[in-house]
């Protein structure tokens, strides 16, 4: 299972600006379920965490390869 860490920070984001192109009463229901989306994630995150284990989740993909830029 391939987990992201961009996903906690921009799920709430999005949320945030969907929140403000809905009625009131839809857009603080949007922001519940991107709360309850983000927790539901970060159990994952614990669950899936192996405390043996040295570096996780990180992302280690090649950028521009021909400059040597990895992010």
């Amino acid at each position: 299972m391939t987990i992201h860490l961009s996903i906690i920070l921009f799920l709430p984001l999005a949320a945030g600006v969907l929140s403000l192109f809905a009625p009131a009463r839809i857009g603080k229901w949007v922001v519940f379920a991107a709360t309850m989306g983000v927790f539901a994630y970060a159990v994952a995150l614990i669950v899936d965490f192996d405390r043996g284990a040295e570096l996780q989740y990180v992302t280690d993909d090649g950028w521009i390869s021909e400059l040597g830029i990895r992010y």
